[in-house]
């Protein structure tokens, strides 16, 4: 998660939730979004931070094709980010035991090839819900967390497939 020339903040993955329909686990205008856009499904995994400070959820939505999903994800970017979040993945034993929808602070996206990969940020301790909007470092932080896990699942996600390798067998 490079944030800063002098800060780079690293994340790991502590859950990964059963995959889901894209209704079931984003917020209604996402959801009314990816179901028209032909959503086939959603898989959520949780990340913390090393400082176990912030708590990321991203959702890896798996639409029929590119041009769906670079659409449907300039659709949810018109809309609010409040009500684009992909739902919060708690995972017991961790820093994101308390991790819930009512805790997620900011959310936002990233697509590339037939994914959107929605992400929702929120504080690992107990600190209260409140608009981080206010706190423009607190709210970089946040989005930079945020994107950073989403590209890095999306990099993979969307990285081309190697081409077919027969070494030494005939006919190839």
């Amino acid at each position: 998660l490079a944030d800063d020339p002098g800060l780079t903040l690293s994340a790991s993955r502590v859950g990964v939730a059963k995959p889901a329909a894209c209704a079931a686990v984003t917020d209604p205008a996402a959801a009314a979004v990816l179901g028209r856009a032909g959503c086939a499904a959603i898989l959520r995994a949780t990340y913390v931070d090393t400082t176990d400070s912030y708590v990321v959820t991203v959702g890896a939505a798996v639409l029929p094709g590119t041009a769906q999903a670079a659409a449907a994800a300039r659709a949810i970017n018109d809309v609010s980010a409040a009500s684009t979040a992909v739902h919060a993945v708690p995972v017991a034993g961790t820093p994101a035991a308390a991790f819930t929808d009512k805790r997620r602070q900011l959310s936002g996206l990233v697509s590339a090839g037939p994914y959107v990969v929605l992400y929702t940020v929120g504080y690992a301790d107990s600190r209260p819900k409140e608009p981080v909007t206010g706190d423009s470092y607190t709210e970089a932080e946040m989005k930079s967390a945020g994107t950073g896990v989403a590209r890095d699942v999306l990099s993979v996600l969307a990285a081309p497939v190697p081409p077919p390798s027969c070494p030494g067998t005939p006919g190839c």
